[in-house]
């Protein structure tokens, strides 16, 4: 339902961990490829450091296989 996150196609900004946290801070209301909506944080509470290391573990799998 949502984007290939280990593509290394970035939808919503630079692919920067500050742009990968804005996204899911401000979720995807209206997605651009697909059909499925993500809502601001994915719905839940995170602590700063829960929302810090996914968008960590979001940049991480979307540049493993940038070189």
């Amino acid at each position: 339902m949502g984007s290939d996150l280990t593509s290394g196609n970035w939808l919503w900004g630079n692919g920067s961990v500050a742009a990968i946290t804005r996204t899911i801070v401000h979720g995807v209301p209206k997605p651009k490829n697909h059909t499925g909506a993500m809502p601001p944080v994915g719905g839940v509470q995170l602590s700063q450091a829960d929302l810090a290391a996914v968008a960590d573990y979001v940049w991480a799998i979307g540049h493993q296989n940038v070189h």
